[in-house]
C-alpha cells in the first residue's frame, strides 16, 4: 500500500533536487499525480497542504540555500505530513484538569 505513496514522493523528491525548481513545476507535479496520491489513500485536503507548503518552500528559495537539497526536500515533506497530526494529549492529566466524566474505549484490530 505505501509502496506507491513512496515511488510518488521519490519522484518529486528527484524532480526537486536536480535542477532550479519553479512555483509552476510543483504545481504541475501535483496536477499530473494528484490521482496517483488519491490512490495511495491520502485525502486531497493533505495532498493539498503539502503542495501549498512545498509551493511556499520553493517560493522563499530554501531548497536553493542548502547544499544536500535532497535531505531538506524530504524533511520538508515529512514536517508537511507531520503538521496535519493534532498534539497528541495527556489522558491523565485531562481527566485530572476537568472535573466531568470521561469515557474511554479501546479498540483493536485482529
Amino acid at each position: 500500500m505505501f509502496d506507491k505513496l513512496k515511488k510518488s514522493f521519490e519522484e518529486f523528491v528527484e524532480l526537486i533536487k536536480g535542477n532550479r525548481i519553479t512555483e509552476k513545476d510543483v504545481i504541475n507535479y501535483f496536477e499530473t499525480n494528484k490521482y496517483e496520491l488519491l490512490e495511495t489513500d491520502l485525502s486531497l485536503e493533505v495532498i493539498d497542504h503539502i503542495e501549498s507548503t512545498m509551493i511556499e518552500k520553493v517560493r522563499s528559495g530554501q531548497f536553493d540555500k542548502v547544499d544536500d537539497r535532497k535531505s531538506a526536500v524530504i524533511l520538508a515533506l515529512r514536517n508537511s505530513i507531520s503538521e496535519m497530526f493534532p498534539e497528541p494529549i495527556n489522558i491523565e492529566n485531562a481527566i485530572m484538569d476537568n472535573n466531568i466524566p470521561f469515557i474511554i474505549t479501546f479498540l483493536g484490530i485482529c
